[in-house]
């Protein structure tokens, strides 16, 4: 059993001018990775258009396939949205995409391997069932839901308790629109508090609706929060949750745009917090034997691209490693506002999981 990575060379085709999302986000990443002698490196499958309707609906997905035939007619990237654009590589990038993450929940289930990282692009968790989720502005860059497709598919092979966990500094709010009604599926977000930042979703009252309910939970941390206040929201909510929920499967939509270098967010983490991530996953996994499937999100600073790339392949494939940040503490108001928030979190929460 071992921990994996996926990578396509389409995946840096996908491009526009003078744009935050770009190729060179994932180049960093397998520019590390390929330094790990002990880390097998795949090249997926491409998946079939069909699946995109699990999750989406089909004039959305005709309108984006549309846009890639235009994009290649006039020689230069069209936008979707004012954030969001399109080349005549998007479609072939974004179906290699998901891909990567079918082929690596067919090699977990057959027990080929135990966990692995797909190094993808374009994003996804902000692509709802017809593109634009819960009102946001625009799709955040993103064209498919990776995340969600991939827990789809989990759904098709029989499985229930699949947990996502989005620990991009923006609400997933595309995933949580595709699964927000049902029980197959428990969406979990750590993110920076939405009425500070893109896609002002994500509020803690947001929890479910029908056999949904309690099923989507929302942890968003007060602007400035450091790595204090991270561990304090897996040591008094995660931890106890899963615990309870005991998934079969975990799919983690993996941002890195929480480091505090990041010029898009406003949190004061550290790699630390990351490493604490991987090894919450990583001993769930040795306790209760079951897969684990990381798939790139955001994350726009190349030196934190790498590193927490590096820590995560290191940690699953047990070699040692150093962190050179020290951890940060939070100042006393953001410590008493997060405590308000996680009470809350357990107040709505109380019958159902606490």
């Amino acid at each position: 059993m071992k921990f994996v990575a996926f990578y396509h060379e389409i995946f840096e085709k996908h491009k526009a001018e003078a744009h935050p999302e770009s190729p060179k986000r994932v180049k960093a990443i397998i520019s590390e990775l390929m330094k790990i002698e002990e880390l097998e490196i795949i090249k997926p499958k491409k998946a079939n258009k069909r699946i995109l309707e699990n999750v989406h609906a089909k004039e959305y997905i005709d309108k984006v396939f549309e846009l890639c035939k235009k994009a290649k007619e006039f020689g230069k990237e069209v936008y979707l949205d004012p954030d969001t654009y399109i080349n005549e590589f998007t479609c072939e990038a974004s179906l290699y995409a998901i891909g990567s993450i079918i082929q690596g929940i067919d090699l977990a289930l057959k027990k080929k391997i135990n966990s692995f990282f797909a190094i993808v692009r374009p994003p996804g968790h902000h692509a709802g069932i017809y593109g634009n989720a819960l009102n946001a502005p625009t799709q955040g860059f993103c064209i498919f839901d990776n995340v969600a497709i991939g827990a789809s598919y989990l759904i098709e092979k029989k499985f229930n308790r699949i947990l996502i966990l989005d620990i991009d500094a923006h609400h997933g709010n595309g995933t949580q629109e595709i699964f927000y009604k049902t029980n197959k599926v428990f969406y979990i977000s750590l993110h920076q508090d939405p009425s500070t930042i893109y896609p002002n979703t994500g509020f803690v009252n947001e929890i479910g609706e029908f056999e949904g309910k309690g099923y989507n939970l929302n942890i968003p941390l007060p602007i400035r929060s450091g790595d204090d206040v991270y561990r304090k929201a897996f040591e008094e909510i995660i931890n106890p949750i899963v615990e309870k929920y005991k998934p079969k499967f975990i799919l983690v939509s993996l941002g890195f745009d929480s480091h505090r270098s990041e010029f898009l967010t406003m949190l004061n983490l550290t790699i630390n917090s990351f490493e604490l991530v991987f090894k919450f996953l990583k001993n769930i996994q040795e306790e209760r034997k079951i897969p684990i499937g990381f798939v790139l999100e955001g994350g726009y600073n190349e030196n934190v691209l790498r590193e927490g790339s590096k820590i995560l392949a290191k940690i699953f494939l047990e070699r040692r490693y150093k962190i050179k940040e020290i951890p940060t503490k939070s100042e006393d108001f953001i410590l008493s506002q997060s405590k308000e928030t996680f009470d809350k979190i357990k107040s709505l929460l109380e019958g159902i999981w606490f």
